[in-house]
């Protein structure tokens, strides 16, 4: 039985992610920090697919979390097919206003956990000769964006962090990373900045969830993707 470890599955881009692997046949453990509810539903709507499912709940910004994660994972699962790094944090931190505290929030859940995660997972990753890794990253780590620096910082680190994690892991364990546009915009966005985000992408239209999901089950099948970042943004990147 194949099976994935995803970061924050419970709702939004992770729980498409962590359906459509289900849906294939895998087995799942998700992660979630605050949404009880919306885990729960989750873990439900895939065990009625037959599959095996866990819920981990904890700050993704603190290591020992991260360890006990891996450990209750191997613990139930006897590999890791799949390591998705999907949970961030996305909120708007100008140079006037941005605090130590935003930018040390940011980093921690965006690029230090990814990174981490993939160390111990990847350990036993290498063990078994074979595994894939996929980061979510953003458009917003290759077009700047004003008034988001921590998270464009964040995003744009974990892009590297892809490419480097791909030379490191190399040949056993793949790493690539998909970078969405404007898919599932944040709820505080006003109409305006809506319409301005969609019409900075070439197709004017929003993405959906599942271009997403679908770009991170290629990934995984095609095993001759190694390093690169897929972007799933509409044409964004290139406006």
């Amino acid at each position: 039985m194949k099976t994935l470890f995803i970061t924050g599955g419970a709702k939004r881009l992770g729980r498409e992610i962590a359906l459509k692997f289900a849906k294939e046949g895998f087995d799942v453990c998700f992660t979630y920090l605050t949404s009880e509810k919306e885990a729960m539903e989750t873990k439900r709507e895939i065990e009625k697919l037959g599959r095996k499912c866990m819920a981990l709940k904890g700050n993704l910004g603190n290591i020992k979390t991260i360890l006990k994660w891996r450990d209750e994972f191997f613990k139930n699962f006897e590999k890791c097919d799949c390591l998705i790094n999907s949970a961030g944090i996305f909120y708007k931190t100008p140079l006037r206003e941005i605090e130590e505290k935003d930018f040390d929030e940011i980093i921690n859940v965006n690029l230090k956990a990814p990174l981490f995660i993939s160390k111990y997972f990847s350990e036993k990753m290498l063990e078994a000769r074979e595994g894939v890794i996929i980061n979510i990253a953003d458009v917003a780590g290759s077009v700047t964006w004003r008034n988001y620096i921590a998270y464009s910082i964040s995003k744009d680190g974990l892009i590297m962090l892809t490419k480097i994690l791909a030379k490191e892991l190399a040949p056993y364990i793949r790493v690539c990373g998909v970078a969405p546009g404007p898919v599932l915009m944040p709820e505080y966005f006003k109409e305006e900045e809506r319409k301005r985000s969609i019409e900075k992408t070439l197709l004017k239209r929003v993405g959906k969830p599942e271009n997403i999901a679908d770009t991170c089950y290629f990934i995984y099948k095609n095993d001759y993707i190694t390093g690169t970042i897929i972007y799933v943004d509409g044409g964004r990147s290139v406006v």
